[in-house]
């Protein structure tokens, strides 16, 4: 009862939590909520590790504490992306430049992982990061890679299981978001995309407090869907898109209004 009387007493743009860092996301996720979790999926080469990049950057200029695990990209990988981000320039192209700034990264900290993780392993990574570092935003990408499958399980099974532990740890965690970065499962070419091809969806996307679903547009462009969003100050639904364009130069993206072809 104290917790619904807290709740019903706090005002509507508290609800919306902390910006995301793009105008166009706020508006349709309502912004990064507390003890939420967010998953973010498409196909392969869709831009997700570019996505949850382009997230992290904008949190940790805000110098909120982040934590990163990652499969999918090396520790090396990411400072370089986050570096070029924060600096305008691609740092894999150009190199280290004289006066480039690594203040980007004074907040960031990652999962040294070795192999997969067992789920109390996970728990204990993003439990000790929070109490004894101070993080606030945690990004595990892809989660698929992270769990042990055991002998008589399928891997839809282990992954409902642990996005139904995770999702309880993060509500025990006062100021915490947490994003997942999960797979689709294979599809036909003219099978509509959406957060039904997620793996194991029936039970992980239930558990999501919100879906992000990105799909890759020709000419590095990407198409940002908000297909689900639990939050009264939200507009996430069938209409709740967007387009991004990524800047290889500059490696930011850049907002892109893609031409009405409608007659």
């Amino acid at each position: 009862l104290a917790i619904t009387k807290e709740y019903l007493s706090r005002p509507k743009e508290k609800l919306r939590g902390t910006s995301t860092g793009m105008i166009e996301l706020d508006k349709y996720l309502g912004g990064i909520r507390e003890r939420e979790i967010t998953l973010i999926t498409g196909d392969t080469s869709s831009g997700k590790s570019t996505f949850i990049s382009w997230l992290l950057h904008k949190q940790l200029n805000t110098d909120t504490k982040c934590l990163l695990g990652s499969f999918e990209m090396s520790i090396e990988v990411m400072e370089a992306k986050l570096l070029s981000m924060a600096n305008k320039k691609n740092v894999s192209k150009y190199g280290y430049f004289e006066g480039i700034s690594t203040t980007v990264l004074d907040n960031l900290y990652f999962i040294d992982r070795q192999g997969t993780l067992s789920l109390e392993e996970l728990k204990r990574a993003i439990h000790d990061s929070y109490i004894r570092l101070g993080v606030r935003f945690v990004v595990l990408d892809h989660l698929h890679h992270f769990i042990q499958v055991g002998d008589h399980e399928t891997e839809w099974q282990v992954l409902g299981t642990a996005c139904r532990e995770i999702t309880e740890w993060v509500k025990n965690l006062k100021g915490l978001h947490l994003i997942l970065v999960v797979q689709f499962t294979k599809r036909h070419y003219d099978t509509t995309i959406s957060k039904e091809l997620i793996k194991g969806s029936s039970s992980i996307a239930q558990n999501a407090d919100n879906i992000i679903v990105l799909v890759r547009e020709p000419g590095l462009k990407t198409r940002v869907m908000v297909e689900k969003t639990r939050s009264d100050a939200a507009n996430g639904g069938p209409d709740a898109f967007f387009f991004l364009k990524y800047n290889t130069e500059t490696c930011c993206y850049e907002r892109y209004e893609k031409p009405d072809t409608s007659f």
